[in-house]
This record gives structure tokens, C-alpha cells and sequence, in this order.
């Protein structure tokens, strides 16, 4: 029995090793591929950042009060121009109005808004009427990273002469200016 016990062990042995070895040359051989598609996907998005408040300063006698605001507007992906719509929350009116804070009963006073789709001197060229898109603009930046080196858009806010004389003791006068850009 010695003999057939000795053999049994030898046997299983050299098939623990055949079976081992034809593990081995399976996985050295054995291999799958796939073929995947990759996508960028650029997001279309636009931004507008650094708008600040305006403080609007009394002028010389005769002269039109006016303040510029200058700010960032950018865009990504397929997006090459926007519009840009300036309106007034607070009214429901064809006009920009400021109303009095001292006096709410009185008269509100109307200002105009001109835009410029960039910072350089002077004020905003394209006159804006509240709720009217103005188309075309083109996109001058991809990001708004930096407040001052990134501005590359502004807008002016005249208040006419007429409008704010001889209106001082209903001053100080507030309003809102709500600003959209959309990609086009």
C-alpha cells in the first residue's frame, strides 16, 4: 500500500503542477479589448461679474449727472456673442426711474443707460431701452477672473439736467438697475 499511497501523491502532485502551469500560460495568453469613445463636452456658458453700485454726483448747475460702471462679461464653449437687456425691477414703466427717499409721494426722476461692450475711455455709446435686448455683442473674454484687469464692458447712467434740477429737497433719490446678458 506503500507503493500505490506513494504513487497517488505523485500523481496529484504532477497534476497540481500541470494544472498550475496551464493557469499560468492561460493568463499570459489570454486578453480582451475594447474600444471606447471619449467626448470633450464644452459647456456653453456666460458670465457677468464686477458690477458694482453707482453713486450718481450732483453736477455743475447745467450739467447732466452721469456715472460709468465698467464690468466683465464672458463667455465659454460655442458661445461667440450675447445680448445684453438693462431693466428697471421696481417698474413697470417704458423708463429708467429713480424714486425719491424723502419724499415717496413725488415725482420719480428718469435716467438713461448707454452701453459699451468695452472699457476703454469714454461713456457706454449704445443707448438701452428697458426690456429691449441689445443684440450682437461680441464676447471679448472667457473667464472673469480679475476685477480690474477683466473688465472689458461698461455702461453709462446720464440723468438729464431738467430731470434732477430744483429737485434737491426730495433728494436722495434710489433706484435699481437689473442687468441680463444671454448668449446668442
Amino acid at each position: 500500500m506503500k507503493n500505490s499511497s506513494s504513487k497517488l501523491l505523485t500523481s496529484i502532485a504532477a497534476a497540481s503542477i500541470a494544472l498550475g502551469s496551464a493557469t499560468s500560460a492561460l493568463s499570459q495568453t489570454d486578453s480582451e479589448t475594447t474600444t471606447i469613445t471619449l467626448m470633450l463636452m464644452q459647456v456653453n456658458s456666460i458670465d457677468i461679474a464686477f458690477v458694482d453700485p453707482v453713486n450718481i454726483m450732483q453736477p455743475a448747475p447745467t450739467a447732466d449727472a452721469t456715472a460709468d460702471e465698467s464690468f466683465c462679461v464672458a463667455g465659454t464653449g460655442t458661445v461667440m456673442n450675447y445680448s445684453i437687456t438693462f431693466v428697471n425691477p421696481a417698474s413697470t414703466g417704458p423708463a429708467f426711474e429713480l424714486t425719491s427717499q424723502t419724499n415717496p409721494g413725488s415725482l420719480p426722476i428718469n435716467y438713461m443707460v448707454a452701453f459699451k461692450n468695452n472699457n476703454n475711455p469714454g461713456p457706454g455709446t449704445i443707448p438701452a431701452t428697458p426690456n429691449v435686448p441689445i443684440m450682437n455683442q461680441s464676447i471679448e473674454a472667457t473667464a472673469c477672473t480679475d476685477p480690474i484687469a477683466g473688465e472689458n464692458a461698461k455702461f453709462t447712467v446720464t440723468v438729464p439736467n431738467a430731470e434732477w434740477m430744483n429737485r434737491e429737497m426730495d433728494s436722495p433719490f434710489m433706484g435699481q438697475l437689473q442687468i441680463t446678458v444671454q448668449a446668442e
